[in-house]
């Protein structure tokens, strides 16, 4: 969460001591990472899309897609189960880069970022939203998730071209 919400603050030009001190936090953390789960992988992809010191973000992030890809934190469309999911349960290319200018665009060749964004248009449902890969905890839980995945993929679409 530190990760995210940095970001956010970053992205809009925020400066405090919170940031400063949450910054660091985020630095140090990303650069001993040996071990990662995608949701934290994916957070931090965030912070490095958007704090100021693009040099630094850019080593980070290279090491960090290394560690995705050694790891198995990503979907390619094999249908594999990846370590600490439920069957079906996956971050794909396009949930690490959801827009091309994202550092983490540069863990995926042409081929997987294409293969992934079809995937990603093929996954629309019938009336025109997508939903989400991991478990319904409650009927809620689907509607309010179904709208803000329906929102990011077409983000993403768009983004790359694709509406």
């Amino acid at each position: 969460m530190t990760a995210l919400l940095s970001s956010f603050f970053h992205r809009v030009g925020a400066r405090g001591r919170w940031l400063d001190l949450a910054t660091e936090f985020c630095w140090e953390r990303i650069e001993a990472l040996d071990e990662s789960h995608p949701y934290e992988v994916n957070a931090c992809a965030r912070f490095l899309d958007h704090v100021p010191d693009r040099p630094r973000a850019g080593v980070a992030s290279a090491r960090l897609g290394e560690l995705v890809r050694q790891r198995g934190l990503v979907d390619l469309g094999d249908g594999a189960v990846h370590d600490g999911y439920a069957v079906g349960e996956t971050h794909t290319a396009t949930h690490y880069a959801p827009r091309p200018d994202c550092l983490a665009r540069q863990w995926f060749s042409d081929g997987e970022m294409g293969a992934a964004l079809d995937r990603l248009v093929a996954a629309r449902q019938d009336d025109g939203g997508w939903t989400f890969p991991w478990a319904v905890w409650t009927p809620i839980t689907e509607f309010e998730w179904r709208g803000i995945v329906t929102v990011d993929a077409l983000a993403t679409l768009r983004a790359y071209g694709r509406v």
